[in-house]
């Protein structure tokens, strides 16, 4: 889980203070965040660049926003990136004076305008008061299914944590490492459904399959489900789907036994 890649590291002054020793926490993985969690959030007593909101505690983030203004200089861009959370984020890029070393990737990336969603992945940055992202990587959205997948990992994160700071770590509710998923390679946005698969595996793709190909309006009957797959308990394919609705690749509809896929709409 998180925690596996979240730890503390011990830090010593070599000035005459020597002997206090600094705590620091090292957070390794990217947290799923709207607008409003960057505008809200505060930073950490003794951490220069860890911030919390609630539960979520955050070094690097994500969010995915349209761009309002475009602010090109010698030596960076700034954004204006609006989800529609909050007011409006201000997001720094910086660009490479090397035109020599710089991909044709990157050139496309750093040619973002105005009206165009993207994802941001970076660092929160605390000035008098007002946050903006200091970016390292930004990339284009290339479908709206991608904006309601990040809504719901950012609620998935919100409970993970939740669960976590009331001392669950051990309750099963079929969710799975929130930021699992988080791509920074470009255009291959599995978590969402943009391949075949999902990033799914074994009864998970079979039953997510079997969802998508029902075409009625209320969806498939978890009885029918297990009729399908007969050879396996019916308590494993309710936890299969309980997990496939908590990771937002399914969703009831007239009532808690009917299920409909949210990726393949026609």
């Amino acid at each position: 889980m998180w925690n596996d890649n979240e730890f503390n590291s011990t830090f010593s002054s070599p000035n005459a203070n020597a002997g206090k020793e600094i705590k620091k926490t090292l957070i390794k993985y990217v947290v799923p965040v709207t607008a409003q969690t960057i505008s809200l959030c505060n930073q950490v007593e003794g951490e220069t660049s860890v911030f919390e909101y609630n539960q979520l505690r955050f070094h690097q983030i994500y969010f995915i926003g349209i761009i309002r203004s475009v602010v090109k200089r010698a030596n960076d861009i700034t954004y204006l990136v609006d989800d529609m959370t909050s007011t409006c984020i201000n997001v720094k890029l910086q660009s490479d004076d090397s035109d020599e070393m710089e991909t044709e990737e990157d050139k496309t990336h750093s040619q973002f305008i105005e009206n165009q969603y993207v994802k941001v992945f970076g660092i929160i940055k605390s000035l008098q008061g007002q946050k903006n992202v200091q970016a390292f990587r930004i990339l284009p959205i290339k479908e709206l299914n991608e904006l309601t997948y990040h809504m719901l990992e950012c609620m998935n994160a919100t409970i993970y944590f939740s669960n976590k700071s009331a001392g669950n770590d051990g309750m099963d509710i079929g969710m799975g490492n929130p930021l699992k998923n988080a791509n920074f390679g470009g255009n291959n946005y599995e978590s969402h459904g943009s391949s075949s698969s999902g990033g799914l595996t074994g009864i998970h793709l079979q039953i997510s399959s079997m969802v998508k190909q029902n075409k009625s309006s209320e969806g498939v009957n978890v009885k029918d489900v297990c009729a399908y797959f007969k050879n396996i308990p019916e308590n494993k394919i309710r936890e299969a789907m309980e997990f496939l609705s908590t990771e937002g690749h399914i969703y009831s509809t007239i009532d808690d036994e009917h299920f409909k896929t949210t990726d393949g709409y026609d």
